[in-house]
C-alpha cells in the first residue's frame, strides 16, 4: 500500500500520506470522510467500477479517472459499458427494449413510494430487530388518457401507523394496474411485513408484489448517461432527465433525515406549529419521490 502512495505521489494524482485506508475500497466502502482525506480522487472515479486486486492495479499506475482506464484493462461486460459511457461522454439508450418495457404496464399506474422508521430493538409487539415501520406513503395515479391523481398517508403515531397506511392503500390502489416502484425490493419486502403484522390484509399486500414493476431496471441497463455517474438512483437520474425537479430546495432530502423528523413529530411535548411544519415536509418530500417517477415515465415514453 505503502508503494502506491509514493506512485500516486509522484504522479501528483494524491496530496500526502494522510489519505485514509479507503483509498484502496470500493465506493461502497467508503468512510463518510473519504472525500476530505482523498481530495483529489473524482467523484466518479475507478473506485465505482472495480475493487480488489484491479483496484490496487489502477491505483498503482496512478489511475483514478475512469475515462483514463487503459483499453486493454480486464473489465466486465457491465463494467466495461460504464467505461465507454464516460470515455464517449454519450449515453446509452435501448430504445426497443425501453418501448417493450412500457407497452408491457397495464393502466393504471400507480407509483408508489414508502417512508419507514427503524431502530435496532423492536419499537412494537410483532416486530424485530431493526424491522421497518412504514409511516408514510405517496402514490400518484396515472391513467391511460394521462390524468394524474396524487394520494397520500402520514402516520400519527407508532400504533396506528401501519394500519392506517394499510387501510388507505387499500381505498386507492384497484385489483387492476401496474404498481410501479424505484428498487423493487424495499416496497416489495415492507408489503410482505405488513401482511405478517395486518393478516387480514395480506392477500391485497401479495396482490399488489404481484403487479410491482421497478422503474430502476430501466436505468441500470436499458438507459445510462454519462452524468448519473454509473448510478441508477433516482437521485441521480432525476437531475439528468427532469432537471426542473430537484430535491435540493426541500427541508427533508433523504429517508435517514425524513425517518428522524417523523420520530421527531410525535414527539407528545413537541408544539402543535412546529409538528405541522414537519409533516408538511415530509409530504413534499416522499410526494417528490412518486412525482420524479411519473416525469421520469414520461420522459421515457417520449423516446
Amino acid at each position: 500500500m505503502f508503494y502506491i502512495l509514493i506512485k500516486l505521489i509522484e504522479r501528483g494524482t494524491f496530496h500526502s500520506l494522510d489519505g485514509c485506508d479507503c483509498l484502496y475500497k470500493s465506493h461502497g466502502q467508503r468512510c463518510d470522510s473519504f472525500e476530505l482525506f482523498n481530495p483529489k480522487v473524482p467523484k466518479y472515479s475507478v473506485h465505482h467500477i472495480v475493487n480488489g486486486k484491479k483496484l490496487h492495479a489502477l491505483l498503482e499506475d496512478g489511475i483514478l479517472d475512469v475515462k483514463d482506464i487503459p483499453e486493454d484493462f480486464d473489465l466486465t461486460d457491465k463494467q466495461q459499458v460504464k467505461v465507454d459511457i464516460q470515455k464517449s461522454g454519450k449515453p446509452l439508450i435501448d430504445i426497443d427494449t425501453i418501448n417493450e418495457t412500457l407497452s408491457s404496464l397495464t393502466y393504471p399506474l400507480y407509483f408508489l413510494d414508502y417512508e419507514t422508521f427503524g431502530k435496532p430493538y423492536p419499537v412494537l409487539d410483532g416486530y424485530k430487530t431493526n424491522q421497518q415501520i412504514v409511516f408514510q406513503y405517496s402514490l400518484h395515479v396515472v391513467v391511460e388518457d394521462g390524468n394524474v391523481e396524487h394520494f397520500e398517508y402520514l402516520g400519527n403515531d407508532f400504533e396506528t401507523a401501519t394500519i392506517g397506511l394499510v387501510e388507505s392503500l387499500k381505498k386507492n390502489i384497484g385489483p387492476v394496474g401496474s404498481v410501479i416502484v424505484w428498487n423493487e425490493g424495499f416496497e416489495k419486502g415492507r408489503n410482505k411485513e405488513l401482511g405478517i403484522i395486518h393478516p387480514e390484509y395480506n392477500d391485497f399486500l401479495e396482490d399488489i408484489n404481484s403487479r410491482v414493476y421497478d422503474l430502476m431496471l430501466i436505468f441500470k441497463k436499458d438507459y445510462m448517461h454519462p452524468d448519473s455517474f454509473g448510478s441508477a438512483s433516482i437521485k441521480k437520474v432525476l437531475p439528468v432527465l427532469v432537471p426542473e425537479l430537484s430535491y435540493t430546495s426541500l427541508e427533508v432530502q433523504d429517508g435517514t433525515m425524513a425517518m428522524s423528523e417523523w420520530e421527531r413529530s410525535i414527539q407528545p411535548d413537541l408544539d402543535q406549529e412546529t409538528k405541522e411544519q414537519i409533516r408538511a415536509n415530509l409530504l413534499k418530500y416522499c410526494k417528490l419521490d412518486t412525482l420524479a417517477m411519473v416525469e421520469i415515465y414520461k420522459v421515457l415514453q417520449g423516446i
